[in-house]
């Protein structure tokens, strides 16, 4: 097993020399992330929980202080992740807009002569009372195994599966996140993965005061095996209650594959022209964007420019609208909701869009927008 490791070592290093595993693509207009951060297909990714300004003995710090809050919390992500310079991307979580620009900040002195990730920012209550600030991450890994615990899990080089759109409503919180967590592993099931395969988790729910519930839940639910990292964004929602999407571990990625990356929909489930519920990273290089945001205008204004600047930038990466993997719509007006669905059949390939949450949100992290796209694709 040392051998073969250390034959994998060296030729991944003498890859490494002809090209890099990590590559930074443009910069990000708004937040001056990398527009695109591509990443090799034999380069694990470490998965963060959403991180909070809480010190060693959970205590909150900076009270009322943003940039001081930020500082914190990209520090204890660094201690999670060890590498500094290969992050891939960064999510910011803010309980108010006016806290943007302070973080925005203290990220851009945190990596001050280092490559930027792509970066995204939502505007959403988070669940520590007085956190001003809230981030997760990804950043090139170790190889190995999954390995689970409360702050960080790692996705190894190959296949992985992101599953989406199993919401199950209920009478309460706590029974639709249930239902919804039951979903997320009978498809996993059906998929041949067990629960233990799963590196991540994503929680839009309200309201955030009631986060103990869906905590608890979550306990209940995984048992024995730790929670894996998870995060937890607020919607404005008339129902359901909460949606949950998963990140999973498929094994080995599979070379011969016809595409880069496939889309299934689950025998009991609907399949819709707009999101898929599962799709599944055959081969290639991952793909990470920035948030893609429009210009000032209506929501289809906004949303035809994303779709148009999201079209270039794929292309720039090496990809294009056929290889988008996951997709988060976040928006924060019923016009950019609507116009969303109205316009992404214009250009999605109805057999083959990607899986997706969209969530309503306080902002989506720049003033004078009501919508925003993060995505994920990978290389044709």
């Amino acid at each position: 097993m040392k051998t073969i490791f250390c034959l994998m070592t060296a030729a991944m290093t003498l890859s490494a020399l002809a090209e890099p595993t990590v590559e930074y693509i443009g910069v990000d207009p708004q937040f001056g992330g990398a527009r695109a951060v591509v990443v090799a297909e034999a380069v694990p990714l470490v998965h963060t929980a959403q991180l909070l300004p809480v010190d060693k003995a959970g205590k909150l710090v900076g009270l009322n202080d943003a940039g001081k809050q930020a500082d914190q919390v990209l520090l204890d992500l660094n201690e999670v992740i060890g590498r500094k310079t290969e992050w891939v991307k960064l999510n910011v979580y803010v309980a108010r807009a006016n806290a943007v620009a302070a973080v925005q900040n203290a990220v851009a002195k945190f990596f001050d002569g280092s490559p930027r990730p792509a970066i995204s920012f939502v505007v959403s209550a988070l669940p520590e009372t007085g956190a001003l600030v809230g981030m997760d991450a990804v950043a090139a890994g170790s190889p190995g195994a999954v390995s689970l615990h409360s702050k960080a899990a790692v996705l190894p080089a190959g296949s992985a599966v992101y599953i989406s759109g199993q919401a199950k409503e209920a009478t309460n919180l706590a029974d639709s996140t249930r239902k919804t967590l039951e979903s997320l592993v009978a498809t996993l099931e059906w998929l041949k993965l067990k629960k233990s395969d799963t590196v991540q988790v994503k929680a839009f729910m309200r309201p955030m005061s009631d986060i103990g519930v869906v905590k608890k839940e979550f306990a209940k639910f995984f048992g024995s095996q730790s929670i894996p990292p998870a995060i937890f964004v607020e919607w404005i929602s008339a129902k359901p209650q909460i949606e949950i999407e998963l990140i999973a571990a498929a094994g080995d990625s599979n070379p011969g594959a016809a595409e880069s990356v496939s889309f299934s929909t689950p025998p009991e489930m609907k399949p819709s022209n707009v999101y898929s519920k599962v799709a599944k990273i055959e081969r290639g290089k991952r793909i990470y964007f920035s948030s893609f945001y429009g210009n000032k205008g209506t929501g289809a204004e906004q949303v035809t420019n994303i779709f148009e600047g999201l079209g270039d930038w794929a292309a720039k990466a090496g990809t294009d609208m056929k290889h988008l993997v996951k997709a988060t719509y976040y928006v924060s007006d019923n016009d950019a909701g609507n116009q969303l669905n109205v316009l992404r059949p214009k250009y999605y390939d109805p057999t083959r869009p990607p899986a997706a949450s969209k969530a309503m949100v306080k902002g989506v992290g720049l003033e004078g927008r009501t919508v925003k796209v993060d995505m994920i694709a990978v290389t044709k």
